[in-house]
């Protein structure tokens, strides 16, 4: 398939533009009644005719269309920070046009190596990598923006940002394929030239952070009403052992030895299987009780508060818990991607919904 890129194709005729005529007719060598294709960019997908083989202004007529052409089930963008040598960063634009990326942001940071920016040449390279590609989706290529504006302009999905800055999360460290979910509208920002992420980063987000400690940009949410209707209505399951003792299906007690399927209580098999579900004396001897009052399993709307809810008592006597109210990202997420041989964590700041 030869593929050609026109923005403002229009159905029956399209007349192609000096440059691309002339590599139709004069290095492609297709003639009158010949077949193309072309692109407009938005996912369109034409297949044209050849009608008028002038090598100045080769005119087709369009045959029929394909909407949606090889459509990605997700919208990716890239925002990097232009690197010092142009061609790297126009390999970057090709090779990522090629896998599919959506848009790209060229960012403006602190320690960049260059803050001027001209885009021609890397819309050149983007048309060509999408030909190449035979893809009907030409990414965008946004203007140069501070590294500030690019972070807090609004956006529907999540944003990540590859760093070497040390982990704030104990969860370990995934890889990025791993961190994104299938359909997902998300962001990722590289090379932004900060040798301290968190000099550069926290100061711009501080005031959107959920976890911040800063008293300034908390407050307390009071949930002491709730509680006490919870404390009251709430009940939990729990497990009534052969003495009478009542223990929490959480409890060593019972999960080192049992597990809870379908509302019925099994003992693990070798190597703590489930699969085979045994169902032993010990544990034909054990009673599920799916609705106990949780009244009457901790011993103080106190204890419920801060054991159970996780509250916090204010001096004046309320349970809840303190907040950021402008909360739009959650915490330092550790992903791990591998890039030109080194790791990077990711830190994602999550818009809430």
């Amino acid at each position: 398939m030869q593929l050609f890129y026109a923005p403002d194709i229009m159905p029956p005729l399209y007349a192609l533009g000096e440059e691309e005529s002339k590599h139709c007719v004069r290095v492609l060598r297709l003639r009158r009644g010949g077949r193309i294709h072309i692109t407009d960019g938005r996912g369109n997908l034409f297949c044209c005719e050849i009608t008028d083989d002038d090598p100045k202004r080769c005119t087709v007529r369009i045959v029929s269309v394909e909407e949606e052409f090889e459509k990605m089930p997700y919208a990716l963008t890239l925002a990097v920070a232009p690197t010092k040598s142009p061609d790297r960063f126009e390999w970057l634009l090709e090779k990522a046009t090629e896998v599919g990326v959506t848009e790209f942001l060229p960012l403006d940071t602190a320690h960049s190596e260059r803050h001027v920016f001209k885009p021609a040449r890397g819309e050149k390279v983007i048309t060509a990598a999408l030909k190449q590609s035979l893809k009907a989706y030409r990414p965008a290529l946004l203007p140069l923006t501070p590294f500030r504006e690019a972070v807090l302009r609004p956006f529907e999905g999540r944003r990540f940002i590859a760093h070497c800055a040390p982990a704030r999360s104990p969860e370990g460290k995934v890889y990025l394929p791993d961190a994104l979910r299938p359909g997902e509208t998300a962001a990722v920002f590289i090379n932004i030239h900060a040798n301290n992420l968190e000099d550069h980063l926290i100061p711009v987000l501080a005031p959107f952070d959920e976890q911040t400690e800063e008293e300034k940009y908390r407050e307390f949410e009071d949930r002491t009403e709730e509680a006490k209707a919870d404390f009251e209505n709430d009940t939990m399951r729990v497990v009534r052992f052969p003495d009478g003792s009542i223990h929490s299906i959480y409890d060593d007690a019972f999960n080192k030895s049992f597990f809870i399927e379908e509302d019925r209580i099994y003992a693990f098999g070798p190597n703590r299987d489930r699969k085979s579900k045994l169902q032993t004396e010990e544990s034909k001897a054990l009673e599920l009780v799916t609705d106990y009052p949780v009244k009457s399993w901790y011993p103080s709307f106190e204890a419920y508060c801060d054991e159970h809810r996780g509250f916090v008592k204010a001096s004046d006597g309320r349970w809840g818990y303190t907040c950021n109210p402008n909360a739009k990202w959650d915490w330092w997420i550790p992903k791990s991607i591998l890039s030109s041989g080194r790791t990077s964590r990711l830190h994602s700041f999550c818009e809430r919904r």
